[in-house]
């Protein structure tokens, strides 16, 4: 290459009278890619030597993306080292015109060669969902847009891309897959690609339904990995060192990795994990509710298509996957903000539990939900709490009508049965208040024909957690609907068989022959997206059945029950772990302190919340 043509490439003009200079290297870039496809390659070599230069001036920069543009006709197939160059370019942080400029290379680059080189633009723009151009750290909050989603210059190119090709939106969803950061990946990284992945789905429609699968898949990873037992143990450590486990949101804070200093090292990596779950969580409600609000208002039917897409997710993904704690309160949100919500969610749940053709475990999993979200939602109106209360008992008692004469409780036999009960004692114990004051659901309950079910030969008491059932037998005995406590003195007495199980049967019993307790909407233990969740949540309040539960107890203080709660069976502590075993405000913890503090303060109670 003579001296005059790599003068000129090197030339300073100011981007006003460069348009000469542009062409002329155009024409250098021209004759390189004749001569390359002669088998002579050393000027087609320094071109890509040029362009995979770091730190490329706004001259420089602005020239060559020019010249290219000139050449995109000539550019083929074997050409990918030239293209790769122009890809891995710095131009995220440029002024406007040069950014401009790269977006139209890209453009030119996918419309002229759209089999070679739409692949490789996708995977650079997805590259850059990883990370951010913009200054200021990434908060969440209220009176929002979608400004806080993920880098508005990638989207630029990107949404551009998708409009010029429609076909790319075939091709973006491997993609998005493929690079979707791991949960041990760093958490700006991690955090910034879930934003990204939101932003996307504004100007991709199409491909939010998908998206929406993915991300609900990659943070239900996150959730089974960030068991409530690690999180009790992180915080019982931070207590005892006079600190609080919280999402730090300034990622790059050091302070971060100090506070993580004093646990081990496996406890590490757990809050590692939810410091992404939780930032996530937070930016993935926020999204939620920025397209249910706009301006300010509930669009119902933007938030009715969402709505559609979040339940899809929840019924292929989050319905299957036992034993999280965090991911499906997306949708317990998300119901909050319409009541046909609330009974689309309901519905999809009893239709699975109905459905013979759905796996035992997956039935049982479904009423669990019912069960959780009437108890906990505080957003749910009371006819729709009495609908549900009603169409158990109904169920229940058609069982019964079926199978009522059987000589053996069995577990095994009869999981539905005992689930479906336990799940309608849990509606009763939390909600008995609201159903008891109303007219309405005081008729329901006496209607209900508890008495049949509690004293049917199935015998459900014997297989519901034994914590649920005392305060179950407390409160149905104070308004005089069911007398339990006969039958709970006479199942004491039995000793039950301790045997361990294996395949799916895991999940239906544990080690003392109950039922799996399992219920999906238990105190959620994310600090920073728990903001979100708290004003329509209802905690169990200590106070709450504590008059109940005192009575009973002081009918019990002088029965030795003592053999009841030593050998091998799990203590009713024990049991009530299994059933909440979250801090915080935990129904079962709160159960438990108001049982043993009622024996050993016959005549007092402590206030305290737990």
């Amino acid at each position: 290459m003579d001296e005059v043509e790599a003068s000129d490439m090197s030339g300073d003009e100011e981007y006003s009278d460069s348009g000469q200079g542009a062409m002329i290297m155009a024409t250098v870039i021209h004759k390189a890619l004749e001569n390359k496809k002669k088998g002579l390659q050393k000027d087609y070599d320094w071109i890509v030597h040029q362009l995979s230069q770091d730190n490329m001036d706004a001259q420089i920069f602005y020239r060559w993306l020019k010249s290219l543009r000139y050449c995109t006709t000539d550019i083929n197939h074997k050409c990918e080292s030239l293209v790769n160059a122009t890809l891995k370019i710095k131009w995220i942080d440029r002024e406007e015109s040069l950014l401009d400029l790269y977006i139209g290379w890209l453009a030119d680059l996918v419309t002229v060669h759209t089999s070679f080189y739409l692949d490789p633009c996708l995977r650079m723009l997805i590259n850059h969902f990883m990370s951010s151009n913009d200054s200021r750290e990434l908060t969440v909050g209220e009176n929002q847009s979608f400004d806080i989603f993920g880098n508005k210059q990638v989207h630029r190119a990107m949404q551009t891309v998708l409009h010029l090709v429609p076909s790319s939106q075939t091709r973006l969803i491997p993609i998005l897959t493929h690079y979707f950061p791991s949960e041990y990946k760093p958490l700006d990284q991690y955090v910034y690609y879930v934003s990204n992945l939101l932003r996307l789905t504004v100007y991709a429609p199409g491909l939010r339904s998908q998206i929406l699968e993915l991300t609900v898949h990659k943070l239900v990873k996150v959730d089974v990995e960030v068991s409530r037992d690690s999180i009790n143990k992180i915080n019982q450590i931070f207590a005892d060192d006079e600190m609080q486990f919280d999402v730090d949101l300034e990622m790059n804070d050091s302070n971060s990795a100090d506070k993580l200093a004093v646990l081990p090292r496996d406890l590490q990596q757990i809050a590692n994990l939810a410091d992404k779950l939780d930032l996530s969580m937070s930016i993935f409600l926020s999204y939620i509710s920025i397209i249910c609000y706009q301006q300010g208002k509930f669009d119902q039917s933007a938030a009715s298509l969402l709505f559609t897409d979040l339940l899809t997710a929840f019924d292929t993904i989050i319905l299957p996957t036992h034993d999280i704690c965090h991911i499906q309160f997306y949708l317990f949100v998300t119901c909050s903000y319409d009541e046909e919500f609330v009974k689309q969610m309901l519905h999809l749940c009893w239709n699975k539990f109905e459905d013979t053709n759905v796996p035992a475990v997956l039935r049982q999993t479904s009423v669990a939900y019912i069960a959780s979200f009437v108890a906990r939602a505080k957003f749910v109106p009371l006819r729709i709490i009495n609908t549900c209360i009603e169409i158990f008992c109904t169920w229940i008692h058609r069982y019964l009508d079926e199978h009522g004469n059987c000589t053996t409780a069995d577990i095994d036999t009869h999981c539905l049965f005992y689930s479906a009960c336990q799940c309608l004692f849990y509606m009763i114990v939390f909600k008995h208040e609201n159903l008891m004051a109303d007219e309405e659901g005081k008729k329901l309950l006496n209607r209900g024909g508890l008495q049949r079910i509690v004293t049917s030969k199935l015998n459900p008491l014997r297989f519901c957690m034994p914590i649920l059932v005392k305060f179950f037998a407390a409160i149905t005995s104070e308004h005089e609907l069911v007398y339990c406590y006969t039958i709970i003195e006479s199942n004491k007495r039995e000793q039950l068989p301790t045997a361990l199980f294996g395949g799916d049967k895991q999940l239906t019993r544990d080690i003392n022959n109950q039922l799996d307790t399992f219920f999906p909407f238990d105190p959620y233990l994310l600090s920073r997206s728990a903001k979100t969740i708290e004003p329509l949540y209802q905690s169990w309040d200590d106070n709450l059945n504590s008059n109940a539960a005192c009575t009973k107890n002081q009918q019990e203080e002088n029965e030795d029950d003592d053999d009841y709660l030593s050998s091998d069976a799990l203590s009713p502590y024990d049991c009530m772990n299994s059933f909440s075993p979250g801090f915080g405000i935990s129904p079962a913890r709160a159960m438990m302190q108001n049982y043993y503090r009622a024996r050993s303060h016959s005549n007092s109670m402590n206030d305290d919340k737990f």
